[in-house]
């Protein structure tokens, strides 16, 4: 009996990679979650060229961003390494100012919180913006990068087409009323935990 039981127990932790990052996404609140082959992701140079525009300041300022992150294709290979994605949504407002500004804390402390759980255990997170490993990067003093293994990419920033990909995929981008679609990309290759 107590054999049994064991190998229950076991059975019972063992998850596969899908369901465990499933699981993560929900209780972070995310309204939409839905499970790819990579090979469903729209990937444009056009997307991975508008960084120049350097909008968010962090061209050429960052180790994760466009030129420093490599080039249109290195960046497609980089996310097609892995065979699947769940691509997830959360859905806010951004109809006032103050809840724009409610959204620029609360999707990058979700983003970090599935990063703490996700990342240690083979998984990619891309979500957006900047890689904030470090306090300030490296690539602004021109020395190499601290934690090349760890370095934090955005959708974007890697060349993913999120309005194309997100549409194709039926998932909401613009939900009307002052309320959009915030996306985050978790990567891996379907194993055992």
């Amino acid at each position: 009996m107590r054999r049994e039981n064991r190998s229950m127990g076991r059975n019972r932790i063992r998850m596969n990679k899908q369901s465990y990052a499933q699981e993560k996404l929900k209780e972070c609140g995310f309204d939409e979650i839905l499970i790819i082959k990579t090979d469903k992701i729209t990937f444009d140079e056009q997307v991975y060229t508008q960084c120049r525009r350097n909008t968010c300041k962090c061209y050429n300022k960052n180790y994760a961003c466009p030129p420093l992150n490599g080039t249109f294709e290195q960046n497609k290979m980089r996310v097609l390494k892995y065979q699947n994605a769940i691509i997830a949504c959360k859905i806010m407002s951004i109809a006032t100012s103050a809840e724009y500004r409610k959204t620029q804390s609360i999707i990058p402390e979700i983003i970090k919180k599935l990063r703490n759980q996700l990342e240690d255990k083979g998984y990619k997170i891309l979500g957006e913006g900047p890689c904030e490993i470090c306090e300030e990067c490296a690539a602004i003093k021109g020395d190499k990068c601290r934690f090349p293994d760890r370095i934090r990419y955005s959708m974007e920033g890697s060349a993913i087409d999120v309005v194309k990909t997100s549409m194709d995929l039926n998932m909401t981008y613009n939900a009307g009323g002052g309320k959009i679609g915030y996306f985050v990309m978790v990567l891996f290759n379907q194993e055992q935990l």
